[in-house]
């Protein structure tokens, strides 16, 4: 190991699930520092995934790499970096390319040695194996609830949960009114945007109160489509139009299309 005073830049990371703070990393990394004699001459972090390198922390400690008084990087976890084998070889070249080394001490490893360098490509093969066993046993688990029926991510458009806790979906009327109509605008060949231009004019709004976009009505379409939701056979259009927020129309026959698509959905089971 170099045990030679330099001056560095710290680094740390945490993703939103992990319990380790920003402040307990730093903290020992400027009690290592302290103890080699080491000048920090930078202080980065992050609060989100190592999935992307693409992280405004990172990305400012890229361009201190510029500055030719920095001669590493000190990090607690080779992780904190990045969990990408792809992603790690361009690091390493853009360190190398700048003369600038990377300390992990409690790993026990310096790049500005051939030893140093060795470990931590060995090390990053087993931390990208890792990432990719994690991805895997968390499609499992969703493919698992989806096989049992139970509910993953949010809840469909157009369906809403039968209790707070419940597995069971039943049809949300409102959505599932509006849902109808945009299959019907598009397979009568109108474009995502004036669907949701049509929708907004008649005073519909989406699941956040928000105006429709041409984005939000192409996912919804293919989302439903996945999940093999068609349009109600009694499904009127101009009922629909006609029982729009911005409609003065009488709106008792409402109730009499909700009855219809409800006993629809209960009739082809249509549950998560």
């Amino acid at each position: 190991m170099i045990n030679k005073p330099c001056n560095v830049v710290l680094y740390c990371r945490v993703s939103t699930e992990e319990q380790t703070s920003i402040k307990a990393q730093f903290a020992s990394l400027r009690r290592y520092c302290e103890a080699m004699g080491h000048t920090i001459v930078g202080v980065y972090h992050d609060k989100q995934s190592a999935k992307s390198i693409d992280r405004p922390g990172f990305n400012e400690l890229i361009r201190k790499l510029e500055d030719p008084d920095v001669d590493a990087v000190v990090i607690t976890h080779i992780d904190r970096l990045t969990r990408s084998l792809r992603d790690w070889t361009s690091l390493v070249d853009e360190f190398f390319s700048k003369d600038v080394g990377l300390i992990c001490p409690v790993m026990n490893i310096d790049t500005r040695t051939p030893a140093g360098r060795g470990v931590l490509n060995i090390i990053m093969c087993f931390a990208q194996m890792q990432r990719e066993s994690i991805s895997e046993n968390t499609k499992r688990a969703l493919d698992w609830r989806r096989d049992r029926g139970l509910i993953t991510g949010n809840t469909p458009y157009g369906l809403m949960r039968a209790s707070v806790n419940s597995n069971k979906l039943i049809v949300q009327p409102t959505e599932n009114l509006c849902l109808n109509y945009m299959q019907t605008r598009r397979s009568e060949g109108a474009s995502f945007g004036a669907i949701a231009r049509e929708l907004n004019d008649l005073g519909y709004r989406n699941r956040k109160s928000n105006p429709f976009t041409h984005n939000g009505i192409a996912s919804t379409i293919k989302s439903a489509n996945r999940r093999n939701r068609l349009v109600d056979q009694d499904y009127d259009v101009d009922a629909f139009k006609k029982q729009s927020p911005q409609s003065r129309y009488d709106r008792k026959s409402i109730s009499t299309m909700i009855s219809t698509i409800s006993r629809t959905v209960d009739d082809q089971g249509l549950h998560e």
